[in-house]
């Protein structure tokens, strides 16, 4: 009985070893995996520079100064309110020299108070921090403000214009120059796209060294900010318009720039 069993477990193991051998395929060789073509070397494809429904514009690298788009660059335009980022580099660069304190009293005079156009609505003799000033100018687009900064700084808006002629020299802003320091019309005030991509990477530049120096803070005030009101366009082509400014507690206000370069529109 026992070889019986024996030989009985013997016979299905050949049957189940034979009927496992014939359901299961043979195994197949792996496909071979393709190889990865080497990219062709050189450099890669440039798409196309955007047409944009604007007569002037310039795109550069800030690292470098390396033009990237462009579509006439050097088309004299009105610079409009675009003129206050050379105001504000006169001014900043005053701060750096440390002829200029963030809490140093400026008075408004008569002249500064009368500017027309966007405005901070600062009243004659007010003394005001020049640090708000700052603000009223760049966040505002103030001309009254802007005007204060330029008489204080260098004794007239006449002087302080001549001022940021040189700077623009300096930089080689061939295409421009400032009959005034607040962007308001004038036929022989003009500048270029090109010449505004120069002007904002040493803009860049010099704010981030002040930041780096002493002075800790440019125009965060920790307390107050300036509103800026929907209408304006500060450091854009627009020409500057009438506007209010209101001061609020709590959220500094924070500067807002545009990098485009376009003749304003006519009002």
């Amino acid at each position: 009985m026992k070889r019986f069993t024996e030989l009985f477990a013997l016979i299905c193991l050949l049957v189940f070893a034979t009927s496992y051998g014939v359901s299961q395929p043979a195994p197949q060789p792996a496909a071979a995996v393709p190889k990865p073509q080497a990219q062709a070397s050189g450099p890669l494809p440039i798409p196309a520079a955007p047409e944009l429904p604007i007569k002037s514009y310039v795109l550069t690298d800030f690292e470098t100064g390396s033009v990237l788009a462009e579509q006439q660059p050097d088309l004299r335009v009105e610079p409009a309110s675009i003129t206050k980022v050379m105001a504000a580099y006169v001014v900043f660069h005053e701060l750096r020299a440390q002829r200029l304190q963030l809490n140093e009293q400026v008075t408004i005079s008569e002249k500064a108070w009368r500017m027309e156009g966007s405005r901070m609505f600062a009243k004659v003799g007010d003394q005001i921090p020049a640090e708000q000033l700052i603000l009223g100018m760049i966040v505002q687009s103030g001309n009254d403000s802007t005007i204060a900064l330029a008489e204080h700084i260098a004794g007239s808006e006449t002087s302080f214009v001549a001022v940021m002629n040189d700077y623009a020299k300096k930089i080689g802003m061939t295409g421009t120059a400032f009959t005034n320091a607040a962007g308001m019309p004038d036929p022989n005030h003009y500048t270029t796209a090109r010449d505004i991509a120069m002007l904002a990477r040493q803009v860049v530049q010099i704010v981030w060294e002040i930041d780096r120096g002493a002075h800790g803070r440019i125009i965060a005030s920790p307390h107050q900010r300036i509103t800026p009101d929907p209408s304006t366009r500060p450091f854009r082509g627009g020409r500057p318009t009438a506007a209010c400014a209101r001061t609020t507690p709590r959220c500094p206000g924070r500067p807002r720039t545009c990098r485009r370069a376009s003749p304003p529109s006519r009002r």
